[in-house]
């Protein structure tokens, strides 16, 4: 199995669990998850535009969040937005933040390829170990320049 990292540029949102920008059940999630009314933003939980799915933001994944100020770190998939959204993203937060959007966000999560390494497979596994590569190196590099912001490789990378 190969891992390798799926990165994508988004536009970054706040929402808070509450009727006028969820459903009629603000503190049910689309994943059927309960938000904590005292702490929403303990969570750490996100929605995701519904063409992320298809690149494999769905319920349960974690992602990495690059670019968006003091919103940057890792938060997981709990909801999903309203259709007419398009890459894009937003952060669950408490009732006490009052605006925030951030443009040109990069999300990542880690992902598996399975592939057999023989003779006949070798250029194929080469090319997805020379993605991996590349990939985990420019974001380190990414997070040595954001002040360090490292990421556990055996969790996330």
């Amino acid at each position: 199995m190969i891992n390798f990292l799926r990165v994508v540029v988004v536009t970054a949102t706040i929402y808070h669990a509450v009727p006028s920008q969820t459903d009629s059940t603000p503190f049910i999630t689309a994943s059927n998850k309960h938000i904590n009314k005292e702490n929403p933003q303990g969570h750490r939980w996100i929605a995701v535009s519904r063409d992320l799915e298809e690149l494999g933001y769905t319920f349960g994944t974690y992602v990495c969040v690059n670019n968006a100020g003091n919103m940057t770190g890792v938060w997981r998939v709990e909801d999903r937005m309203n259709k007419r959204w398009k890459r894009r993203i937003d952060f669950l937060v408490d009732q006490k933040m009052k605006g925030g959007k951030w443009e040109n966000v990069e999300i990542s999560i880690e992902s598996t390829q399975n592939t057999k390494i023989d003779t006949k497979s070798t250029r194929v596994t080469t090319w997805l170990l020379v993605i991996y590569f590349f990939c985990v190196e420019n974001v380190e590099n990414y997070s040595k320049k954001r002040k360090k912001i490292i990421l556990k490789k055996e969790k996330y990378i």
